[in-house]
């Protein structure tokens, strides 16, 4: 059984019409196209956790029977006491993915998922009985000024713990500062813009090559130089120095229009780059930026509105395995 094909072709057409700005910087592209492959025994790809600790997603390697996914009697959690119980089940509209609903999940816990029974839609083969896959976090870095900080009596930061459970700890080259208490009452880290920045170094699960969302509340001191958030970025044989997205860096110009680069031009490549439409980031204030790779889009946004949507990038990210940078690149 199963279909050879040497040469697909995908049209895609939309109604969508924008006009002046938004002709341009809105636009279309594929987030997910499928294929059905039936000469492959299905697998789970992965487990993970959500932030909430109340739901697991299931990633299954292709599309998958939907009776048999979202039946709970095919799934079980093992670990702590008692075990979680899954109250609910709910599949992707790609088929290739199930949400599982729980009871809460205790944070620092190890859970197992067990399956059995489940199909590919072909209804050919299922995954094979018992079939157990580690639940991991969603969230791969996690850093928060109000836990986790190490930091001397004068506020000059060494380290900044990583709080996903995955120990991606940031390190202090340049030492930035704890400044207490001016975010709605919460301290915040505090570069400088020049000089100081702390390091993450690189790890399997900050290895990124796919599907990404990056989170970060900033205020800037000023907008007379560009300032640099968040980066993972490469260049000439990775040399970080040569700053080149290495698959991402996220930066506030003297615009105030947040700017996120995702690609591999770092590795020799290309990019794709997501400008703010309009000035978001205002001297003295914090603003929550949001950045979303899904496929072939990016989108960004500023307190939940949406900034920018992306022309389709085609070159996909390449990591080249360098640190994570916070502060410059």
């Amino acid at each position: 059984g199963g279909v050879r094909a040497r040469y697909v072709r995908i049209n895609v057409n939309t109604n969508w019409g924008g006009t002046g700005t938004f002709a341009t910087d809105i636009q279309v592209g594929l987030g997910k196209v499928r294929f059905i492959n039936t000469n492959l025994a299905p697998a789970i790809t992965a487990a993970t956790r959500n932030y909430g600790n109340n739901q697991v997603t299931v990633q299954f390697g292709e599309a998958m029977d939907r009776t048999s996914a979202t039946n709970l009697a095919n799934y079980s959690i093992t670990g702590g006491s008692p075990a979680p119980t899954i109250l609910g089940a709910t599949m992707n509209q790609y088929s290739n993915a199930v949400v599982l609903q729980t009871s809460p999940l205790s944070p620092g816990q190890a859970y197992t998922l067990v399956v059995s029974g489940v199909y590919d839609e072909a209804l050919q083969s299922s995954i094979p009985a018992n079939t157990a896959m580690s639940i991991q976090s969603e969230v791969v870095l996690w850093l928060k000024a109000d836990q986790g900080v190490v930091a001397d009596g004068s506020g000059n930061i060494s380290q900044w713990l990583d709080q996903s459970g995955y120990g991606n700890n940031a390190a202090a080259d340049i030492q930035p500062v704890l400044s207490p208490g001016v975010a709605n009452g919460k301290p915040a880290v505090h570069f400088d813009g020049v000089s100081t920045y702390m390091q993450v170094p690189n790890s399997s699960s900050l290895t990124l090559n796919g599907d990404v969302t990056v989170y970060a509340v900033v205020s800037v001191d000023g907008l007379t130089q560009a300032q640099d958030v968040i980066s993972k970025t490469g260049g000439a044989a990775n040399a970080y120095s040569n700053n080149m997205p290495a698959p991402f860096d996220l930066q506030i110009p003297t615009t105030g229009k947040p700017s996120f680069v995702w690609g591999n031009q770092g590795v020799g490549g290309g990019y794709g780059a997501v400008n703010s439409i309009a000035p978001v980031v205002t001297v003295g204030q914090f603003c929550i930026i949001t950045c979303v790779v899904r496929g072939t889009n990016i989108t960004t946004y500023a307190n939940e509105m949406l900034t920018a949507n992306s022309t389709p990038y085609l070159g996909g990210p390449a990591d080249a395995g360098n640190p994570m940078r916070l502060g410059i690149r």
